[in-house]
This record gives structure tokens, C-alpha cells and sequence, in this order.
């Protein structure tokens, strides 16, 4: 079956090399200079390493969490609560988080289960670990409207961060928010900091859970992450106001604030990736009134200097109605190009990440919020209705697509040498080899 609209990348050289005296000579080098990209693409997108510890949303700031591993695990686990979340692999292990309070620790090769421990409410946050202790954010997304657009708090109930063992899941200590802790915390010097539902910043000490700092920033976040781009700076994004925010990580000083229009919505749902010179993230702004669930909006992926948060570009892509929850696609930057679904219609997107150019979009089965993961010149992903894709990373040409029985929502997934890990809407959590997905045709 065809799939509509395949646009191809353009390779940036169109074999014609102008020489002196005006005259162009059309000659292989232009297939020899495409080659040469493709290969250098690939080499981008080749997997680290396994990490001995995971401390920020997705392991690396582009947020293409692929690790190397001889292996290609194959297994299956069911916790029996959705996952909202990225899981975590450090030294074998793999720590998921989900919807229904469960954190489970199982031997990635296997799938066997090590530990559970129960929390009282969701886990929506990423694990993320280092030194012997697991992270997690603990809280819903449920929420108040005290003055309507203009003061939101995330978060009923329980709203907590949680350190347990690595190896036993034992709790070892509980710090209460003002606000949900579904957003993502980082590991920096020492330093649990996090974003949290209320719109506070807090810094916690890694070891003992002692409040080193805290900022009200007023910008509520919901289901972003505090992110890690220069020596001592961090960014996270929120809501009422619809701010990106940069920070200092020694005391929650602000270095920056990129405002967006008070219109928008979606903008505390994304976790921002990084280049290492823009900063790269989504929202939904109005079709004609400011967006609220059910209305039509329409879907945009932009770019910051990381620097000091000036706009660089701000691309519109599709329109589609806004969906109840989880209203931001989550973006993944990797060899130049940034790779983005969409939460209100069903696309995958490639746009150069200087200039915010579309270099393709490929229709799948259903909308896309999850991170890609992108490995040897292959973009991988789920969509909510339940297909795994495969797509070549230069074209977007479809590979494969595996229909799985089960969704996937913004619980994106991470490569493990040959395999994908990723928590489905049911509650079950697939590892599956990068092959069977590439090979198969389930379109």
C-alpha cells in the first residue's frame, strides 16, 4: 500500500559544481558528497555506551536515548498502570515508573523482575538514577483553575520526590511539592532539581533530601523536564504564564525567560531537546480563540538560542483538535535534524534544526507525542493507535510498521543495543529486536 505524502530530504547538493569560466560540470562527486552525509548521519545517531548512571530526561540533552549493548533483548512485562513515562537502563537494570504508583526494577536482558515498590499516587515522572538511588516525581494530572488562563496548579493529592535503593527499591526519603511531580527532575552538582506543578523550582540535596533552594517561578509545569544546558544553567517550560525559562543551578537565579502568547497551549507538556546551541520544543497555538481541550488547534515546533532565548524559528504544522491530556509532541535532535510528531494529527516531521526548513513528513496510523528514537540512520517510534514505525532518517521513507494491540502515548521509548523498550497506554511494556519492527508490514 502507498503511503501519502512522502517528501524526501534534499541532500543539499544537486550534482552540478560550478567551475571557472561559468560553465557546471555534473560529475559523481555529488553522489560521492550525498554518500559521505548519509554516512555522517549515521555515525550521529550511533548508541553510547551503557550508562552507569541516568541523570537527566532521556539520558542526553538531544534526547535520542539510545545505549549499546550486545545484546537484542525480547520480552514482554505487564505492571497494570499506563505509562506516561521514558524508562531508565543503567548497568543492566531497567527502572520503569507508571501511572498507577508502580516503580519495577527487571534485568534488561530478561525481563525478570528484581523489585516493586507502591506509591499512593501516579508516577508519571522519567526515573532517572545515579549513586546507588532511584528518582522518581511522585503526582497526577489532575488540577485547579483559581483565576481561568492566568493561575493553574497541577497536582492533587499526593505530590512528592522520592529516593529509593537502586538495588532493593527501599524508600529513602520523601520530599513534599506544592505541585505534581509528573515533569522530570536533573541530577546536577549534587542537586535534585525539579519544576513542579505548582510552579515552584526546587533543589533538593541528592543524598538526603534537604531543600537546598527554592524559587516560585509562578510558569507551572506539568509534563516537562529540567534540562541541563551549559555549565551551572538549566531550562524547563511551563504554563500561565507560557514561559521557557533558564535558570542557574547554584541558587534557582533567573538567566532568561522566552515568553510565548497567552493563547497557547501545551507548553509545560514538553520536554525541551538540545543541541548544544538551540533549544527545540512544541506547543499548540489558536486556530481563532485561545486553546483549550476539544478546540481546534494547530500544532508548532520551535527553536531557541540557548544562550540568552531568543526565537530562532517557529514552524506551524498541522491543525487537528486538542486532545484532553498530553498536548505536546516530544522532539529529538540528532545529526542537524529535529524529529517531531504531533499530539493532534498523525505525523512524523524532519526539519533542519537551524532553519526550521520541513525536509519531510510521513502520515502513519495515529498522532505521535512520544520522543523518536533514532539509531544508524533509522527513526523509530509509537503512535496512539498502536503501531511501532521504522523510517529511513534521510527520506522518511517507510521501513516498517508493526501493529502491536497495544498504544502508545507520550511513554517514549529507548533503544537497547538491537532492541526498543517503551510502556504502552495497557499497562505492558515491550522490548522488541529494531528488526522485527523494520521488517514488518502491518500498513
Amino acid at each position: 500500500m502507498p503511503f501519502p505524502e512522502e517528501r524526501r530530504l534534499p541532500s543539499g547538493y544537486d550534482g552540478e559544481v560550478l567551475v571557472s569560466g561559468g560553465g557546471y560540470v555534473r560529475a559523481a562527486l555529488g553522489f560521492f558528497l550525498t554518500a559521505v552525509l548519509t554516512l555522517a548521519a549515521v555515525a550521529a545517531t550511533l548508541p553510547p555506551a551503557m550508562p552507569v548512571a541516568w541523570e537527566t530526561m532521556r539520558l542526553v540533552p538531544s534526547l535520542n536515548a539510545a545505549v549499546a549493548d550486545a545484546r537484542t533483548p525480547h520480552w514482554t512485562f505487564a505492571s497494570g498502570g499506563a505509562y506516561s513515562s521514558s524508562p531508565v537502563v543503567v548497568g543492566g537494570v531497567t527502572y520503569l515508573s507508571d501511572n498507577n504508583g508502580n516503580l519495577n526494577a527487571l534485568d534488561v536482558a530478561t525481563g525478570k523482575p528484581l523489585w516493586h515498590a507502591k506509591f499512593a499516587n501516579s508516577l508519571m515522572s522519567a526515573p532517572i538514577t545515579a549513586n546507588g538511588l532511584v528518582y522518581v516525581g511522585e503526582g497526577n494530572e489532575d488540577s485547579t483553575t483559581y483565576v481561568p488562563r492566568s493561575r493553574v496548579q497541577v497536582g492533587l493529592h499526593d505530590n512528592a520526590l522520592i529516593a529509593v535503593d537502586a538495588k532493593s527499591g527501599r524508600m529513602r526519603w520523601r520530599f513534599a511539592l506544592r505541585g505534581t511531580g509528573m515533569p522530570t527532575s536533573a541530577l546536577v552538582d549534587g542537586k535534585l532539581i525539579h519544576h513542579d506543578g505548582y510552579g515552584d523550582i526546587v533543589a533538593l540535596d541528592a543524598t538526603t533530601g534537604a531543600l537546598r533552594w527554592r524559587r516560585d517561578v509562578r510558569s507551572v509545569s506539568s509534563m516537562s523536564a529540567v534540562l541541563p544546558i551549559a555549565a551551572g544553567r538549566l531550562v524547563s517550560a511551563g504554563i500561565f504564564p507560557n514561559e521557557v525559562i533558564a535558570f542557574n543551578a547554584a541558587d534557582g537565579s533567573s538567566a532568561w525567560t522566552r515568553t510565548f502568547s497567552g493563547s497557547a497551549s501545551g507548553l509545560g507538556d514538553c520536554p525541551l531537546a538540545f543541541d548544544g546551541t538551540y533549544l527545540f520544543g512544541t506547543y499548540l497555538g489558536p486556530v481563532s480563540k485561545p486553546v483549550d481541550p476539544g478546540d481546534p488547534a494547530i500544532h508548532h515546533l520551535y527553536a531557541l538560542r540557548a544562550s540568552d532565548g531568543a526565537l530562532v524559528w517557529d514552524r506551524a504544522l498541522e491543525r487537528g483538535d486538542t486532545p484532553p491530556r498530553n498536548e505536546a509532541a516530544i522532539p529529538v535532535v540528532a545529526g542537524g535534524v529535529v524529529y517531531d510528531g504531533s499530539s493532534v494529527a498523525p505525523y512524523m516531521h524532519a526539519l533542519d534544526a537551524k532553519t526550521g526548513r520541513l525536509l519531510w513528513k510521513r502520515e502513519v496510523k495515529g498522532p505521535v507525542k512520544g520522543a523518536p528514537i533514532i539509531v544508524r540512520g533509522v527513526v523509530y517510534f509509537g503512535d496512539l493507535h498502536g503501531y511501532l514505525w521504522a523510517l529511513e532518517a534521510q527520506t522518511g521513507r517507510v521501513l516498517g510498521a508493526l501493529r502491536t494491540g497495544v498504544r502508545f502515548n507520550v511513554g517514549s521509548p529507548v533503544a537497547v543495543g538491537g532492541s526498543l523498550l517503551i510502556g504502552s497506554v495497557e499497562g505492558v511494556v515491550v522490548m522488541l529486536p529494531l528488526a522485527e519492527i523494520a521488517k514488518a508490514k502491518d500498513f
